[in-house]
């Protein structure tokens, strides 16, 4: 969070947008388009609640999300006296172009092979639509992430967000979003929705363990001791670089963990 305020970054403003539009999405629907409307201007980061809510058919808030994107759009087009078209593809440009640079992405890992970046992100991606799938139309035929609890609801939003944050590009300061899974995790815990002692010892330790690394001093305050050469600079930006990556990657397998266990018995007490 500190990082984000620091880098004038809007990912505070757009993860905001993204609860309200949750807080609205039944109550209403327009307003929760609008929200979401606004946050998908960072698409990197909103994308996962769009996804959820096509998985959910909150085809009405996707609606006006649409809408919001689409006079954002043309008055960007009005002010800039460039074409809508031009626009859309300068921002594929951007996204294109920032794949392959340093961040917490997966492609970061694989800098050195561009396919090898491609193929972990697709796998990623296919194994995450799988557990999504399964857990939403498979093992409940006819229902929808809509019937099942909200504990489903969250676990799902939390992977999405993990796999948001591994397959595009993004650096430490988005890596906030993991709020979601960890909240889940802390639920479980607070809850006693665990019944095993294995359950809540893994549980309780990888928790603990996210939020020790996370919560890491950083770079910045680590080159104000004495004697720390560029070299060495950049060197711990690149470790810590991997280790949230690594992070967010065991927070991921939490998540499938999770979610795939509340789609199945609702609640986590058959683990």
């Amino acid at each position: 969070t500190r990082q984000t305020v620091v880098n004038g970054q809007t990912g505070l403003l757009v993860f905001g947008a993204m609860l309200l539009s949750l807080f609205y999405v039944d109550r209403k629907p327009w307003l929760a388009g609008i929200a979401l409307g606004l946050a998908l201007s960072k698409y990197s980061l909103a994308l996962p609640l769009a996804l959820l809510l096509l998985l959910n058919k909150r085809f009405r808030v996707l609606f006006y999300a649409f809408l919001t994107q689409l006079f954002g759009l043309l008055l960007l087009s009005l002010l800039t006296h460039q074409s809508p078209i031009m626009i859309v593809l300068e921002n594929v440009q951007l996204l294109l172009l920032h794949a392959g640079q340093p961040g917490i992405h997966l492609a970061s890992l694989f800098s050195y092979n561009p396919q090898a970046s491609m193929v972990a992100g697709i796998m990623l991606s296919l194994l995450i639509a799988a557990v999504l799938v399964y857990g939403t139309y498979v093992h409940k035929p006819g229902a929808g992430l809509a019937e099942q609890s909200q504990l489903v609801e969250l676990a799902a939003f939390g992977l999405l967000m993990c796999w948001a944050l591994l397959v595009a590009y993004h650096r430490e300061y988005d890596v906030f979003v993991v709020i979601l899974p960890l909240a889940t995790g802390g639920y479980l815990l607070a809850n006693n929705l665990c019944e095993s002692r294995f359950c809540k010892y893994t549980l309780a330790g990888v928790l603990l363990a996210a939020i020790l690394i996370l919560n890491l001093p950083g770079p910045t305050v680590l080159t104000m001791i004495p004697g720390i050469s560029a070299v060495a600079d950049q060197s711990l930006r690149s470790f810590q670089d991997y280790l949230v990556t690594f992070v967010v990657l065991g927070i991921t397998g939490l998540s499938i963990w999770i979610y795939s266990h509340a789609s199945t018995n609702g609640i986590i007490q058959g683990i």
